[in-house]
C-alpha cells in the first residue's frame, strides 16, 4: 500500500480544505464559476478587472452569482430590484463589513471599519449631510466643476488626441469630492500633481493580488505583522491627507 508521510500530506490536506470551503455556495444551489484554490476569483479580477469580470459573470450565470474572494463567499447581484432592496431599503440592517487589515489609527473609526452600534451612530450622524436641502446647497459647486469639466474637454478635443474618459471623469469626481467634502478648489485634470490628488490615488491604489488574499486568510496567525503592514502602507497617506485638509481649513 502506498504510504505518504505527514510532510507530503499537508499540500493535499490544504487543497481538500480549500475545495471544501469553496463548496458552500454550490450546496445552496447558487451558480458561479469554479474558484481557484485558496484565492478564489481574485486572479481573474487582477488580470481583467472587476467591472468586466462582473459583467461577464452576470451574462453567464444570471442575476445572482456566487464567487469567492479567497475563501470568503460573495454574492454578485445584478437584478435592479434586489440591488435597491439591499442598498436602500434594507441597508441599515448590514452594519458590518469584511476587513482585510486592522488599523490602529483614525481609520478604525471610519464607516468602512466601524461595526454594529458604532457604525449606526456614524451613519445617522452623516445622513443629514445628504438631505435634499443640503444637496441643493451644493448645486453651485456641482455646476462649477461641471463647467470646468466642459472647458477642459473642449481644450483636449482641439488637440485631436484620444481622450481617456475614465481618467477624465475620475478627475471630475475627485474635484467634486474635494469641493463639497473638504472645501478645496482643485482642478485635478490640469493639476494632477496636486497633493490631494496624489494622496487620494495612493490611498485607493490597492489591487486584488493572491498575496493580499493569502495574508487575509492568515490574519489570525500573523495579526501583528498585518497591523505593521497596514500602518506602513497608510501612515504616509493619512499624514498627507491631514496636512492637505488642515491647510485648506
Amino acid at each position: 500500500m502506498f504510504n505518504v508521510d505527514k510532510k507530503n500530506r499537508f499540500p493535499l490536506w490544504s487543497f481538500r480544505y480549500s475545495r471544501w470551503k469553496h463548496s458552500l455556495l454550490r450546496e445552496y444551489g447558487i451558480p458561479g464559476p469554479l474558484p481557484t484554490p485558496f484565492v478564489g476569483i481574485s486572479p481573474k479580477y487582477r488580470r481583467t478587472g472587476v467591472a468586466l469580470i462582473d459583467q461577464e459573470l452576470a451574462r453567464t450565470y444570471g442575476d445572482i452569482v456566487g464567487v469567492y474572494m479567497g475563501h470568503r463567499p460573495l454574492l454578485l447581484v445584478s437584478n435592479p430590484d434586489t440591488t435597491k432592496a439591499i442598498m436602500v431599503k434594507e441597508f441599515s440592517r448590514t452594519p458590518n463589513r469584511p476587513k482585510t487589515f486592522l488599523p490602529r489609527n483614525e481609520m478604525k473609526y471610519s464607516l468602512l471599519n466601524a461595526d454594529d452600534d458604532q457604525w449606526r451612530f456614524l451613519r445617522n450622524t452623516l445622513l443629514p449631510t445628504f438631505s435634499s436641502g443640503k444637496m441643493r446647497m451644493m448645486e453651485p459647486l456641482f455646476k462649477a466643476k461641471y463647467e470646468q469639466l466642459l472647458d477642459n474637454l473642449t481644450e483636449r478635443v482641439k488637440t485631436g488626441n484620444p481622450i481617456d474618459f475614465k481618467d477624465v471623469f475620475g478627475a471630475y469626481t475627485l474635484d467634486v469630492i474635494a469641493s463639497t467634502g473638504f472645501g478645496m478648489d482643485i482642478d485635478s485634470q490640469k493639476n494632477p500633481d496636486n497633493d490631494f490628488v496624489k494622496y487620494t490615488k495612493k490611498f485607493l491604489n490597492i489591487s486584488f493580488t493572491p498575496i493580499l488574499i493569502l495574508i487575509r486568510k492568515l490574519k489570525h496567525s500573523c495579526e501583528e505583522e498585518m497591523v505593521d503592514f497596514s500602518k506602513k502602507w497608510s501612515e504616509g497617506t493619512e499624514s498627507g491627507f491631514r496636512g492637505v485638509t488642515r491647510a485648506a481649513s
